[in-house]
């Protein structure tokens, strides 16, 4: 695609997700405009990614349990995944955090990483 037909299309996704001044390929700009044409399908699935292992300290070993939910929101107009992050160490200790994925770059990556290849060939 030329350079004018992808900033036209480019504008067009910037009213659905945060482009963060970032260079996409052609490939990516229609990775991205499939996630739009898709993103009623999408709306409101919830990922799941569990991972397990043993930590080492000076004193002691531990076992670590992390578990990421991701979330697709859409309202219509702006695309975001909402991943909340809790990790469980065996001794009572637990960490937690709530993010707002709501860039392209982001968008596109967990798209790949956890929901579903979306190929627009």
């Amino acid at each position: 695609m030329d350079r004018k037909e992808k900033k036209e299309r480019k504008e067009k996704l910037s009213q659905h997700m945060d482009l963060s001044n970032s260079r996409f390929t052609d490939y990516e700009i229609e990775k991205l405009e499939s996630i739009v044409n898709n993103q009623e399908t999408l709306n409101g699935q919830i990922k799941t990614k569990r991972k397990s292992y043993k930590a080492f300290d000076s004193e002691d070993r531990y076992n670590v349990d992390e578990k990421s939910t991701y979330t697709f929101c859409s309202d219509g107009s702006k695309i975001r995944i909402i991943e909340d992050y809790e990790k469980k160490y065996d001794d009572g200790q637990t960490e937690s955090s709530h993010i707002i994925h709501d860039t392209a770059r982001e968008i596109l990556k967990l798209i790949s990483d956890v929901f579903i290849k979306i190929d627009s060939r």
